[in-house]
């Protein structure tokens, strides 16, 4: 079985003994590896407890995370969400039934995705390893060198 993908929910607040007894939190952002996705206003998810655990839902976007405590809770509503937006944000229109396209503009309208720079300079360089090469005798004779 394959090893879960880390994921580190941004609550907008800390989970403090007054918004433990609440009954939502508001998450910022859901991270995983050098991805990024931020809420553009914080996203309002429903806290419950039901036999034993606690649950994190959000009717919306149709995910609900579960899990013996608040931070185990909130990891699988994280996972859960980076599962639906490569499912679902990250697909080609054509593909996607008219709800889930709807679904996907929600996500767009509501998420921004941020890559650290090292993603983004890996991938710079991935891309322009299959970019044709110039000789450096090529190089030097054109630059005078």
């Amino acid at each position: 079985m394959p090893a879960r993908p880390r994921v580190t929910v941004t609550l907008r607040e800390p989970l403090s003994t007054k918004s433990r007894n609440g009954n939502f939190v508001e998450i910022a952002a859901v991270t995983q590896g050098d991805k990024e996705f931020r809420f553009r206003r914080p996203l309002k998810v429903v806290r419950s407890f039901e036999e034993g655990h606690i649950l994190f839902e959000s009717k919306r976007l149709q995910i609900l995370g579960w899990g013996k405590s608040d931070r185990a809770a909130l990891n699988a509503f994280g996972r859960d969400f980076v599962v639906l937006w490569s499912l679902i944000a990250e697909e080609a229109n054509a593909v996607l039934h008219p709800s889930a396209q709807k679904l996907k503009r929600q996500l767009k309208r509501a998420v921004s995705v941020h890559e650290s720079e090292d993603a983004q300079d890996r991938r710079a360089i991935k891309e322009r390893r299959n970019e044709p090469s110039v000789p450096w005798e090529q190089v030097k004779r054109e630059l005078g060198l």
